[in-house]
Parts: C-alpha cells; sequence; structure tokens
C-alpha cells in the first residue's frame, strides 16, 4: 500500500460516498498526515478495509486531546511543553467539515502484552474510554488534506453514508487536491 499522503493510483475512478467523524483537534493532526491511527471500541465492518473515506471533524471540541502531549508535541513542536493547551477557535474552520479523505488500510486490537506500552506508537491506545476495553487501531494510508467541505452533520458509526450532494462536494474537492500534488 502507498505510503501516507502518496495519492491512489487511480484517482479519477475514486469517489468518495462514506465518512469517518473525528473530534478536533485529533481530525486536524489526522489531516496533516500526523496521526495515522485512529482509536475506537469496535472494529470498522471488514468489508469497509480498503474503503476511501472523508474524515469529518466532528462539531465538539475534546478538551482531552487539547491536553493530549502527542496532540502538542504535533502542533507546537518539540518544546511544547512551554505551551498552552490547544484551543478550539484556532480550528474554528474545521468543525463539522469534512477535512482530508484517507484510505481505511487496516485494523487491529492494541496489543496488551505490555502495561504501559502499546503498538502503533505514538498515536494508538491500549484502551478505550475503559481501562477493560481494548482500543481498536484503525490504520490510515493515502491522507489528502482537502478544502473544507460543509457544514455536515457528522455520524457516530464508521463508517457513515455522505448525502449525495455532500459526496459529491468531497470527492471535487478530493481530485482538485490531488491534481494540485
Amino acid at each position: 500500500m502507498p505510503a501516507s499522503g502518496t495519492p491512489p493510483t487511480a484517482p479519477n475512478l475514486t469517489v468518495i460516498t462514506h465518512a469517518v467523524t473525528i473530534r478536533l483537534p485529533w481530525a486536524a493532526a489526522t489531516r496533516a498526515g500526523r496521526k495515522t491511527t485512529e482509536n475506537r471500541g469496535r472494529p470498522v465492518p471488514d468489508r469497509d478495509l480498503g474503503t476511501t473515506v472523508a474524515v469529518h471533524a466532528g462539531a465538539t471540541w475534546s478538551r482531552d486531546g487539547a491536553r493530549d502531549g502527542r496532540i502538542q508535541q504535533w502542533w507546537w513542536g518539540p518544546n511544547s511543553d512551554l505551551y498552552a493547551e490547544l484551543s478550539a477557535p484556532d480550528f474554528s474552520n474545521y468543525f463539522r467539515n469534512v477535512i482530508a479523505v484517507a484510505t481505511i488500510a487496516g485494523q487491529h486490537e492494541a496489543n496488551q502484552a505490555h502495561p504501559y506500552d502499546t503498538c502503533c506508537w505514538p498515536w494508538g491506545d491500549r484502551t478505550y474510554r475503559r481501562p477493560d476495553q481494548p482500543a481498536i487501531h484503525i490504520e490510515w494510508a493515502n491522507i489528502v488534506p482537502i478544502e473544507p467541505v460543509g457544514p455536515i452533520a457528522g455520524n457516530l458509526s464508521v463508517p457513515w453514508k455522505l448525502t449525495p450532494g455532500d459526496a459529491e462536494a468531497v470527492t471535487g474537492r478530493y481530485h482538485e487536491a490531488i491534481s494540485q500534488s
């Protein structure tokens, strides 16, 4: 599979019909190509593996994400401990918008063998919401940032179906982005 950020081999055939909603600032790090692992509590249906989907920034801000050292390191750089936590207004043009397109390259349950270590470092978490629930790591590939499309109401299912009009708009922005790369 091509490296993250590399357009698929036949981009003119790709129509984006589904999306995955991710809360900000996590979605912004995914858009930037830095966060290549998404943590969820359930696996994606096997039929959706290999699917190219829209990355939709949710309507709410993750305060935990704003305080997370991995996010701060991505945003502020190596001296991130000198800066304040991220602020939602810095991302106001992303809320409820599709901001990237990516391929669901694979998934697996987080490695639970070591109590303080996990696979998919640094973005893969060991657990999801509860200490006894192993995280499912959804692996992204071919991440392509696009100009925001929206506002679009998101959905908790992974992935969820875009309306025909939203699918057309996202597909158009995606093809614009890959033609300029």
